[in-house]
């Protein structure tokens, strides 16, 4: 077979690429901790940096995808640890969380921290209406998430 058609065949067309000993070093440890070839480690540094500047991302773009699945998700297992082992550490933290939502979001959580406290203040007690009332008033915040989300999207088009 011509070396023509051996090009033919491959999936890419390799270029040479030349860079100092620092990167080529960064490179390699990356692609060593991914188990990958090193052209991938290029590639996919290219891509995401591609996709920065092309398409900036800061956190004042509000609220975006990953910044809303991001705090859906802290906010979901912050909930199910308190639930799962009543804690002051998990307590502390759920409270934190929702405090980042109202601040950060401007997520109403005042009803929702109440329920919580009385939760905790309750020793946790796990019966049924305790629960029910948790997971609508947290469904409640996370539809509120996902109804901004939507919102902004919709400005955006």
């Amino acid at each position: 077979m011509s070396q023509e058609k051996v090009q033919e065949k491959k999936k890419y067309k390799y270029k040479e690429l030349h860079t100092d000993e620092n990167t080529y070093k960064k490179i390699k440890e990356l692609a060593l901790l991914t188990k990958s070839h090193m052209t991938t480690v290029v590639r996919q540094s290219v891509d995401i940096y591609y996709n920065m500047v092309k398409r900036p991302k800061t956190k004042s773009d509000m609220p975006d995808v990953n910044k809303i699945a991001w705090y859906i998700f802290k906010f979901s297992q912050s909930v199910g640890q308190l639930k799962a082992e009543c804690t002051e550490e998990n307590f502390n933290h759920l409270m934190k969380n929702l405090e980042d939502l109202k601040n950060r979001l401007g997520v109403d959580t005042e009803y929702f921290a109440g329920i919580i406290k009385k939760f905790y203040e309750f020793g946790c007690n796990k019966n049924a209406s305790t629960y029910v009332d948790i997971n609508d008033n947290a469904k409640l915040i996370i539809t509120t998430l996902l109804e901004r989300l939507m919102e902004n999207n919709q400005e955006k088009s």
